[in-house]
This record gives structure tokens, sequence and C-alpha cells, in this order.
């Protein structure tokens, strides 16, 4: 029985390792951005018990309010040489998601209702996701929105993702301002030329980022994506790495590569018994 299994153990371990290596991601280069759940330009106003969760940076204004209520976890850094190199580098992640080649043309489509596969996808002018609508994203790999002006997200709007698909991998650059209706759900990291503007009670998973204006929040919650367990453990795309080859780290590898050897050993378990 032992020289049947061992051989199928073997070539579980070298799938595991062929299809841990088969998925580069290509995402853009935060640099020292990425240490920022939110970088703003003009300010960061809050308004009721909002829960923002990492470090914030404004700059070259210094105004951050409505904490407390509010609440932040992180260090703010406000007006320094710190937060200056953030937002420069926050530009240029934008503009490496604005200069990308599309893979479709969705101007003047809804996004309440689709399933979508990675890619890069852009609007020429808005873009919105209907009031209780739902956008799914279905499966590994990099999602970037090219949207020409605004983007809206209706109440209790939300994005949902499956297959392998998480918010590290998902990034919205906006040529204005992003509006968010109150309960809904939002995922990946916001790269907008002027303000970001949250309803009440917004579930809100990435990183915000404005060039010109500044970031709105009521009664929310705000988690950079890299603070979550869910992105800490399956996380296939990281904002740090070189922005053409952004590929998995190696506790990435480690922890899908030791992920993917139980479940074939669970079911050489079972084969056995």
């Amino acid at each position: 029985m032992l020289h049947q299994i061992l051989p199928t153990a073997a070539l579980s371990v070298l799938l595991c390792l062929a299809v841990i290596a088969a998925n580069p991601n290509t995402c853009p280069n935060f640099k020292t951005a990425a240490n920022f759940v939110i970088v703003a330009y003009s300010g960061v106003t809050n308004g009721g018990a909002s829960v923002v969760t990492g470090n914030i940076a404004v700059y070259p204004v210094s105004s951050v309010t409505g904490f407390l209520p509010g609440k932040l976890t992180g260090e703010s850094q406000l007006a320094t040489t710190v937060a200056a190199q953030a937002l420069a580098d926050e530009i240029s992640a934008y503009n490496y998601c604005k200069g990308l080649s599309h893979t479709a043309d969705m101007t003047g489509m809804n996004l309440a209702g689709k399933t979508l596969t990675p890619g890069v996808y852009k609007f020429t002018l808005t873009a919105a996701i209907a009031a209780g609508g739902t956008l799914t994203l279905n499966g590994k790999g990099t999602y970037v929105f090219q949207v020409g002006t605004a983007i809206t997200t209706g109440a209790a709007a939300k994005i949902v993702v499956e297959n392998g698909a998480t918010a590290g991998c998902i990034f919205w650059q906006v040529g204005t301002s992003v509006t968010h209706g109150a309960q809904s759900t939002f995922l990946g990291d916001i790269l907008a030329f002027a303000s970001v503007t949250f309803g009440a009670g917004v579930n809100y998973q990435g990183s915000i980022y404005t060039q010109t204006g500044d970031v709105t929040l009521s009664d929310d919650a705000i988690t950079d994506q890299g603070a979550a367990m869910f992105a800490k453990l399956f996380l296939t795309c990281s904002k740090i790495e070189p922005a053409v080859t952004c590929t998995k780290t190696f506790r990435y590898l480690f922890q899908e590569f030791f992920y993917c050897l139980f479940l074939s050993i669970n079911q050489l378990v079972r084969y056995i018994l």
C-alpha cells in the first residue's frame, strides 16, 4: 500500500508548488503609502462613532477632526515629510493604474448584478453599484477599475469576493470623487483624484487615497485589507511589491503551500482508511 501512496503524495506536493507559483499578479506599487489606511490631501473629517483601523497621513493640510467620538487605532502623520512622501507615492500608484491597458470597456453599465473575473475594467465617465445591488468578483488575481469621473454606490450596495478573490487585489482609480451610500459594503483600495465621502454605516475593507480632496466619514468601519485576518492568511497581491511583477510574498507562498499540502494529506488519509 505504501508504495502506491508515496508517488501520489509526491505528485500532490509538486502540484501544490506548481499552482502557487503560476499565479503572479500585477498591481500598483504603493511604496510608503502602503503603510496607511488613509492618505488625504485636505484632511479627514469624521461624524459619529467611526472606527478606523490603521494609520493615516494628511498633507499638506493637517486637519483631522471627529476622533472622538470616532476611534483611530493607528498613528497620524499630519503635514510631515512622511505624509508628503505617502502622498507622492499614492499619486504614482494612481498614474500606474490609469495607464494600464483595459481588458473590457464597461462604460454606461451598472456594476450591480455583474460577476467579473480578474482584469482591467474601464469606465469613460461614471461608474456605479445601484442601491441594494451586488458586484461579485470571482477568481484569484488582480482587479483594476479605471473610472473617468466619479463612482457612486447606492444604499446597501455591496461587493463580494469568491474563489480566491481578495480585497487586497482590488483597485479603484477614480478621476474625480467617490460617494458610498449608507449601509453599503465596499472592498478594495480607492485612489481618488478628489474626495471620498462615506454615508452612515459603511463597511469598508481597503485603503483610501485622495490627491486633492478630503475624506469624510460617518459612523463607518474602515479596515485596511492588510489588517484583516483573511487577508493576512490568503492575500495574493502585495501593495509593496514591484509594480509590474506584484507576486506573492514568501510568507503567503509558505502558508498556501502548507494549506494545499494539508488538503492533499487529508485526501490520502481518507483514501487509506
